[in-house]
């Protein structure tokens, strides 16, 4: 995932910090998933405005890499903690296979 430079995350972060509270504000829990594909949709929509394959790719990219780190960082350790929790599913499956 790139790392965006703190001086670029500090003019952006108090705009982002009115949708974050605007979406909280004026929607119910679940009503939050769709409302949070929306928001990306339109921010690649109108922010990376494609045009040509090579746009479509970029942004396709941008969704798949941005997907895979809320999993490093956020589903994996969850994911990890009730292995812990739990046990692993790995040993049940072997058990059934011939």
């Amino acid at each position: 995932m790139p790392y965006v430079t703190q001086e670029t995350r500090d003019k952006i972060e108090p705009e982002y910090c009115k949708l974050v509270e605007a979406v909280y504000q004026r929607t119910e829990y679940n009503d939050r998933a769709g409302i949070l594909t929306w928001l990306l949709y339109r921010l690649l929509l109108d922010v990376l405005t494609p045009r040509k394959y090579r746009d479509y790719a970029l942004v396709l990219g941008c969704v798949d890499s941005a997907s895979k780190e809320f999993y490093r960082r956020r589903i994996a350790p969850y994911e990890d903690k009730k292995i812990h929790e739990n046990g692993d599913v790995d040993p049940l499956i072997a058990d059934y296979i011939p």
